[in-house]
């Protein structure tokens, strides 16, 4: 069974955050050594945890663009990765509408990673906008994809 619950525990999120495969994925060429890594703690940051039977999925870190407006930061831990995080993701998106004021998520996605655009697009989010050469990876420019999902109040 997943379960999605906030995380106020700095080693798990570091764990997650700085696994190699999440790292890679995430990170462009000057975001620094994942030795460094510190969590930032804030009540305005959402460190966010899918857990399947118990076991850490990933992690989703979430902060306010403003009020409504919310950016979403992915990092699912390879073993993983597919139809469990597409639907830990779906949990997550819910939290996230039942728990604070966002009304709107985004995220963005190098344009060059066609699994991670198909995982944002399961997750239901559509891409909004393009900014080109936005995204220093491999010492090439990347173009990055802006895309948004609305979340809809529930009725529970």
């Amino acid at each position: 069974m997943i379960q999605v619950s906030r995380s106020h525990d700095p080693d798990l999120v570091a764990e997650l955050v700085t696994d190699d495969d999440v790292w890679h994925e995430a990170s462009d060429d000057n975001t620094g050594s994942p030795d460094n890594f510190v969590p930032v703690f804030h009540d305005s940051v959402y460190y966010l945890v899918p857990w399947l039977d118990g076991v850490p999925m990933g992690i989703f870190a979430l902060t306010p663009v403003n009020s409504v407006t919310w950016e979403w930061h992915t990092g699912i831990l390879r073993p993983f990765r597919g139809r469990s995080a597409i639907r830990g993701a779906l949990l997550a998106v819910e939290w996230m509408a039942l728990n604070t004021p966002a009304r709107k998520l985004i995220t963005w996605v190098d344009a060059e990673a066609r699994h991670v655009y198909l995982y944002a697009k399961a997750g239901g989010f559509g891409i909004e906008g393009t900014s080109h050469g936005s995204l220093l990876k491999g010492g090439r420019l990347h173009d990055q994809y802006l895309m948004g999902r609305l979340l809809c109040q529930s009725s529970q």
